[in-house]
């Protein structure tokens, strides 16, 4: 064998290597998906021809990962959160920084605007057993697999309420963004939610309550952190959070 052969074969061998180590998940188990996309990923600098070949041959798929101890999710490359966090393993990690800063082991969370769970269930493993993540969520499909990403978690101290909150008790409408590529971008607001500007989009009438209402009914008697990404409706959701 010529040292030409050979040193292509280290190449071949090495690239091979780091393939298998970019699609691990947090059991060790190889997800071919993750794999591709982290490729993809560095690819993407380079002719923007690329990324569209590499992804005709092999098409995406959405992929059951254990992100990270505690935390399995359903990730679909077509939307963009769930990309991200297949890609990088996380998703706005200042956030993330935020919230647990303040969040001990015991604590309690209010998570609203779940949307698939991410920091609903960083934050479960966080207070642990004796603690409670409470997951707002009135996207019917996104609450979907947030129920399903809660479930593959083993996350019993999390308790979902599949509601909007807001300023009080009504049915608003939700404008779903999940046809445009970013589920995570859902809105009261159809001009918050329609980034590709196409006028229309999906719409649900949901139900919406005070947090404080759902908190008395809960019968909670600490929170220690409240994360609201709603889209637009922030200021609605703070009014109906006024008792101390």
């Amino acid at each position: 064998m010529t040292k030409t052969w050979k040193y292509l074969l280290i190449i071949v061998a090495g690239c091979a290597i780091g393939m298998l180590a970019t699609g691990l998940d947090a059991r060790l188990r190889f997800v071919p998906e993750r794999a591709v996309l982290r490729t993809i990923a560095i690819w993407e600098n380079l002719p923007g021809w690329m990324l569209p070949a590499v992804e005709r041959v092999y098409p995406p798929k959405p992929v059951r990962v254990e992100v990270e101890p505690g935390v399995n999710l359903l990730l679909d490359p077509q939307d963009l959160v769930a990309r991200q966090i297949l890609i990088t393993g996380t998703w706005q990690s200042r956030v993330w920084q935020s919230i647990s800063a303040g969040l001990p082991a015991g604590g309690v969370f209010l998570d609203v605007g779940a949307h698939i769970g991410y920091d609903t269930l960083k934050a479960s493993v966080t207070v642990g057993p004796s603690g409670k993540v409470i997951a707002f969520e009135p996207n019917p499909g996104t609450l979907e697999q947030l129920r399903a990403n809660i479930d593959a978690s083993h996350a019993t101290n999390v308790i979902v309420a599949p509601i909007a909150c807001a300023d009080k008790e009504q049915v608003l409408t939700l404008y779903d963004s999940t046809s445009q590529g970013n589920s995570g971008a859902s809105s009261l607001s159809l001009e918050n939610a329609d980034e590709d500007g196409k006028g229309t989009l999906p719409s649900y009438s949901v139900r919406a309550r005070r947090i404080d209402d759902v908190v008395r009914e809960l019968g909670l008697t600490r929170l220690d952190v409240i994360k609201v990404d709603t889209e637009g409706a922030e200021v609605l959701v703070i009014r109906g959070r006024r008792r101390r």
